[in-house]
């Protein structure tokens, strides 16, 4: 099955940005690559970063589907690996450690995400690692739509460093791609937005993760559970990881059942009303946008459909009244409280007992997480 498409390549860049482009320009689709050049999803992810190698069993497939030769993708890999090794030797010591510098390197070593290292050339490679580059310009090359909307974010009275949300943004990636999931299906995940909602109830993490990832893994949803190191002020983000694949990361930053099924919600709000090619994240600041106030309002409906938003008014403000409200409206008292202080019907000090705090000793038992 061959496909001839004029092209003009960029060798300073992975091959597999080549093969999105020709992906865009031609009639062949991601599931065709999947299929003929028998990968996995992971991996054509891996191949359009550049961390999955070119060998000639692949280059003699990606010939056949494109119309270019063998010879042209092992030289477009060689030349590659060549730019690379020059970019290495180019970046002097200094500049590795204003990049680390940039980094949560004693949180990411604490949390296990790499290896703490004794020298800057130990920690430059360790985190060069994790985040699967072979050089800082390449890191800065792939991950600058990351860096990006974090700094955007960070233009809110709260302080943000781009970096290190990048670093958390990576091990959601990494932990997301080691889950196999059923093919994104926003249909099968709006049907289960009760059962979701339900869980609220659930007083313990370790508990309801589990079940949350089995019922997002069945829609087609990555949800992974990684902690922010200093300097990410992140609650959540969501994007897809390719077109059949979408990740939904959550930091338990607030330790507070009504802070985490509202960013839960709103992350699930965002899958489902907006584009697969956007990355949504959550710090908590001031930046506001239509997508955001959308996926607001679609978290606060879900917790307490709009039909039953009188109760709210009528009920009275104590807690044995509150408690009875949320068992009537099958949330937990945490829940409805937290959205009756965001609709102004409840000060911000009030009744604050009722929301169930977390700990990450409870959180930690749930295997997926990330410390």
């Amino acid at each position: 099955m061959a496909h001839t498409v004029a092209f003009q390549p960029n060798w300073v860049s992975p091959p597999g940005e080549t093969v999105q482009e020709l992906l865009q320009r031609s009639n062949v689709e991601a599931s065709d690559v999947l299929r003929h050049a028998n990968l996995t999803s992971n991996q054509l992810r891996k191949l359009f970063s550049g961390s999955l190698a070119i060998d000639a069993i692949l280059a003699k497939r990606l010939g056949e589907l494109f119309g270019a030769s063998e010879e042209y993708w092992l030289n477009r890999e060689a030349q590659y690996r060549a730019d690379i090794r020059h970019i290495q030797i180019s970046e002097t010591s200094d500049e590795a450690k204003s990049w680390l510098a940039q980094l949560p390197v004693a949180d990411m070593a604490k949390f296990g995400w790499v290896l703490q290292g004794r020298t800057v050339a130990e920690r430059t490679h360790n985190a060069l690692d994790f985040f699967g580059v072979e050089s800082i310009q390449a890191w800065k090359f792939r991950y600058q739509r990351s860096l990006a909307v974090a700094a955007f974010r960070s233009t809110s009275a709260f302080e943000t460093n781009p970096a290190s949300v990048t670093a958390w943004l990576r091990q959601a990636q990494r932990l997301a791609d080691e889950q196999a999931c059923e093919p994104w299906n926003p249909d099968k995940l709006r049907s289960k937005l009760l059962t979701i909602r339900k869980l609220t109830r659930q007083k313990s993490p370790s508990k309801f993760l589990p079940f949350l990832t089995k019922v997002f893994s069945d829609c087609g949803v990555a949800f992974v559970v990684v902690r922010s190191p200093k300097g990410c002020r992140a609650s959540g983000a969501t994007q897809f990881l390719d077109a059949q694949t979408a990740m939904l990361a959550v930091s338990f930053r607030y330790l507070a059942d009504d802070q985490f099924w509202f960013t839960l919600f709103h992350e699930i709000g965002h899958l489902l009303l907006h584009g697969q090619d956007v990355l949504f994240l959550e710090d908590g600041s001031d930046v506001t946008e239509v997508e955001e106030t959308e996926a607001n309002n679609f978290a606060a409906n879900a917790l307490i459909p709009e039909r039953l938003n009188s109760l709210l008014y009528e009920v009275r403000l104590q807690s044995k009244s509150i408690i009875r409200l949320a068992g009537r409206l099958g949330v937990s008292p945490g829940v409805l409280v937290g959205q009756m202080q965001n609709r102004g019907i409840l000060p911000p000090h009030r009744l604050n007992s009722l929301k169930r705090r977390y700990n990450w000793e409870e959180i930690s038992r749930f295997s997926s997480v990330s410390l």
